[in-house]
């Protein structure tokens, strides 16, 4: 038989002592994560409560559930090294190699399925406390609205990529302590064809990977992700199966290991330098097309939102005297630039030399306001942009307005956002760490007749 009565009454008991030892790297690791995140937490609340808020402003806030991700990898990987050594402190209670390995990805599971937990307390403490601080402070917006259905799904989506990246690490840690020496230096080799080929890698490793990481249904993922996890796991538990792991394996195999891998090693530091020269000594020609002032302006305000005035009572050759009112910037050349893009939250206004000797009846005034894009979520709309443009005899007033903002994005469950269901509807960052920005933050005016 592959397990015995015996077998099972160890891994319990196995199990309770190691969630013992394990609630010491729980109480570390969660210690850690609140100091970053309560540092997180107070370093947004001082900015909101400073007096001198400026018209518009956003905070990104870290994922915490995929640091949390992050964190726990790199946790496990070093677990998977001195797996040895908690096993040997262990060793006065009765084990088989099935049941100390068995009890350990017990124990690794139980673990993350808690992480996920803790990452949810945590972005419902975070996004609770801003809440209260909106009460006393007006113009704070989150980016982000919480959904129910969303952060339950992604709690499941969070377990089942956790468990199978801990299988994985799991199945390297099997097979290093059952092949030991040879499985150093295949790895070590594995290794530096993926560093020497590291453009290669990045390209096809996704298509590779392709059925789990590009599928689009929750359902079908997580069917996908269960028969792969249970495949690893079982491989996993038959090589650990036949694993001796307290064998004299002798110096002489060990240090022929250790020169194989240290060539390989030194093979990678003198091959890499000269395959990423090579790289970049590539050049590759492109042509651009030079678009007019013109065409550029029209293209900018193609879907802008129009005002159209009638100026049929004003004589031809006459002139339009224009005001404007407060935020507004206008030029005074011909064909001036359409777009600002920085802290400038004015509007800018262009187009004004067709007030001059008019040809036309209608006055078109086209506004475009600001947009600024922040990992996929639109900020400047909170602003409440507005403009309004009057023709009082000859003179055309416009005037425009926007509110305070203080956009939080508050981000969790970011491995969710290859899924069809959570697209398009704000709730999943495009960046699972960093930020990626861009956009005007000034709105913009053009001014033509017809």
């Amino acid at each position: 038989m592959f397990m015995v009565k015996d077998e099972f009454d160890n891994i319990k008991r196995l199990l309770k002592v190691k969630l013992k030892i394990e609630r010491r790297t729980m109480l570390w690791f969660f210690a850690v994560a609140a100091t970053v995140f309560l540092t997180s937490l107070a370093s947004t609340i001082f900015s909101l409560t400073r007096s001198d808020t400026p018209n518009f402003r956003y905070f990104n806030v870290m994922d915490i559930s995929s640091n949390f991700l992050i964190w726990s990898v790199c946790l496990y990987i070093v677990s998977m090294f001195i797996y040895k050594w908690v096993n040997n402190n262990l060793s006065v209670f009765p084990q088989t190699n099935n049941s100390r390995f068995i009890s350990t990805q017990i124990c690794h599971y139980i673990f993350m399925a808690v992480v996920g937990l803790c990452a949810l307390v945590f972005y419902f403490f975070y996004y609770g406390t801003i809440k209260l601080v909106s009460v006393f402070i007006d113009n704070i917006y989150f980016a982000i609205e919480i959904s129910p259905g969303f952060l339950l799904t992604g709690y499941f989506i969070f377990i089942a990529y956790t468990f199978l990246l801990i299988s994985i690490i799991e199945l390297v840690g099997v097979i290093l302590r059952k092949w030991t020496y040879y499985a150093a230096v295949a790895i070590t080799a594995i290794a530096s064809l993926v560093i020497t080929n590291f453009t290669a890698v990045a390209e096809y490793a996704p298509r590779v990977l392709g059925f789990i990481l590009h599928e689009q249904s929750v359902a079908m993922f997580m069917m996908k992700a269960v028969a792969v996890w249970l495949a690893i796991v079982a491989v996993s538990v038959f090589i650990n199966n036949f694993t001796v792991y307290y064998k004299n394996n002798g110096q002489a195999k060990t240090k022929r290991a250790i020169f194989i891998c240290a060539c390989i090693s030194i093979a990678i530091l003198i091959i890499l330098p000269f395959t990423i020269m090579f790289n970049v000594s590539k050049t590759t020609e492109s042509t651009s097309e030079v678009q007019s002032v013109d065409a550029f302006i029209l293209d900018f305000f193609a879907d802008a939102s129009e005002t159209r005035i009638d100026i049929s009572h004003l004589p031809r050759g006459s002139n339009i005297a224009l005001i404007e009112g407060d935020n507004i910037n206008t030029d005074t050349h011909a064909g001036g630039a359409a777009v600002i893009t920085g802290q400038n939250l004015q509007a800018f206004v262009s187009g004004r030399d067709s007030l001059t000797n008019i040809q036309g009846d209608t006055l078109l005034i086209q506004f475009r306001p600001p947009f600024w894009h922040v990992n996929g979520f639109e900020l400047a709309q909170h602003m409440n942009p507005e403009m309004t443009a009057s023709l009082i005899g000859d003179t055309l007033r416009i005037d425009y307005n926007m509110e305070s903002a203080n956009v939080v994005i508050l981000p969790i469950w970011g491995i969710a956002g290859q899924f069809n269901i959570f697209r398009d509807r704000g709730l999943v960052s495009e960046n699972l760490l960093g930020r990626s920005a861009g956009g005007s933050q000034t709105a913009n005016i053009f001014i033509r007749v017809e």
